[in-house]
């Protein structure tokens, strides 16, 4: 194999690129690809709506931290009173025997 210098083997592979040709485009095709980025700029969600949705859903968590912080816990014994003497608490000697 031939001792080349490095200038000399860029320049052979750079021959290469030299018999590139160049490639006829269709007629239409710098209209469609404008076309296909308008399209794009039309499905993005604007960022108003994005700013509405998240005060939205901000707003919905703080009130339901707000009323499940605002009951006392005297107000949830009760509660769990009442639905115990609701729900008998049967015992069940069938399963013990």
């Amino acid at each position: 194999m031939e001792n080349l210098s490095s200038k000399e083997q860029v320049e052979n592979k750079l021959d290469i690129l030299n018999k590139v040709q160049r490639v006829e485009t269709p007629d239409g095709m710098y209209e469609n690809i404008l076309m296909k980025i308008q399209n794009k700029k039309k499905n993005t969600i604007s960022l108003t709506w994005i700013r509405t949705s998240a005060a939205a859903i901000f707003i919905l968590i703080a009130a339901e931290t707000y009323l499940l912080t605002s009951t006392s816990f005297s107000e949830q014994n009760e509660n769990t009173a009442s639905i115990e003497s609701i729900i008998p608490n049967d015992n069940n000697t069938l399963y013990y025997e």
